[in-house]
């Protein structure tokens, strides 16, 4: 009797440096069961730069082949599909499944042309773009699945493509708590005897720090020993450094920018802030909740999914950050409440087990649907 041959599956994304999405993609292809399932990996962009060579490390030392195209703006967005289509008819995969708005746009395309498939949509953030959702909505008929983060991201889509509604599946993302050393706050150049409140993720418009910063002072003026650390970098770091000087605040304010330890400094953190106007599931809220840390975020998509068994952490309106910021950091006795039930819903409904098992659930489906 012959042996079932494995079942290929080809996972596209955008880049490969370290971020929520690559952070899943990686975590999917090096977990897949690989006596049934043959992993590979199609990256738009070319290889990350040096410092940001962990996740495709991670990628090497699995045996996961992984292929950039070298397409590393826009407006290559024609040779992006005609390479993709190229490595697609090569490895004549059995599920092909996108990760983020522009792999999903290049992988539809590029399927369609190699004549490929069941291709699978990854929707990861609850983009208002009316352009994103206008070539969403071109492309819906491209899709034989949408795979969304959250409850609220698929709400948002089902709403903006109704005809999608039977396609769409929502597989959270996932993590494994780990114990993770604080980082000593020197080698950051701050001061160790002061208390930090940590933000990670890009410095733009997406994140909300513009309406964060106005409340700030109120919340520096009761705690004179707490500061801000922001590890990040984005195209709003210079307003966002001048808006902190006219504030009189830039001495409170550490933009850290980009760092491979931000997890290290979440855990030297008292609480981590998330003032975002939109996400899907964010990556960085279960990274602290994964080291028992509390947070304090707008309530966006994902948020409540992940922080609703302690809502004190859920500002419905993002003019209130600085108020439940002054009363977490006011009650040490919320704080510990708040990280002990992080760290419990991580470990019993985020898990990466369990998000692998629904991937592969989700594509031994649609592979015998065909």
């Amino acid at each position: 009797m012959s042996e079932k041959p494995k079942t290929r599956i080809v996972l596209t994304i955008t880049e490969l440096c370290v971020g929520g999405a690559e952070k899943c993609l990686t975590n999917l292809a090096t977990r897949l069961d690989r006596t049934r399932y043959e992993p590979r990996v199609i990256v738009i962009d070319a290889e990350p730069p040096a410092g940001q060579l962990s996740l495709l490390n991670e990628l090497t030392e699995a045996d996961v082949p992984v292929h950039f195209i070298g397409a590393t703006h826009a407006t290559r967005i024609l040779f992006a599909v005609r390479q993709m289509s190229r490595l697609l008819r090569e490895i004549q995969p059995d599920v092909v499944q996108s990760f983020l708005f522009h792999a999903n746009v290049v992988t539809a395309m590029a399927a369609k042309f190699a004549a490929v498939g069941p291709v699978l949509a990854g929707i990861r953030v609850a983009d208002p773009s009316r352009w994103r959702l206008f070539v969403e909505r071109r492309l819906r008929n491209r899709f034989d699945r949408f795979v969304c983060v959250s409850d609220q991201v698929a709400r948002q889509l089902s709403q903006s493509i109704p005809a999608a509604e039977d396609k769409i599946e929502v597989i959270p993302n996932g993590i494994d708590p780990q114990p993770i050393a604080p980082i000593d706050k020197a080698a950051l150049g701050l001061d160790p005897s002061r208390q930090l409140v940590v933000f990670v993720g890009r410095l733009t418009e997406q994140k909300g720090l513009d309406k964060l910063f106005p409340q700030l002072p109120h919340v520096f003026a009761k705690f004179p020993n707490v500061d801000l650390a922001l590890v990040g970098d984005g195209d709003q770091r210079e307003s966002l450094q001048e808006l902190a000087e006219d504030l009189g605040i830039q001495s409170r304010i550490h933009f850290l920018g980009w760092r491979a330890d931000a997890q290290s400094i979440i855990a030297t953190a008292e609480l981590l802030v998330l003032p975002s106007r939109w996400e899907g599931m964010p990556n960085v809220v279960l990274e602290a909740m994964a080291q028992g840390k509390p947070v304090v975020a707008n309530n966006c998509e994902g948020i409540k999914q992940l922080l609703g068994s302690y809502p004190q952490q859920v500002v419905n309106d993002s003019n209130g950050l600085a108020d439940r910021l002054i009363e977490m950091l006011d009650n040490e006795d919320l704080r510990s409440a708040c990280g002990m039930s992080n760290l419990a819903c991580v470990r019993e409904h985020f898990s990466v087990k369990s998000m692998v098992q629904s991937y592969q659930a989700m594509f031994d489906k649609v592979v015998n649907q065909r």
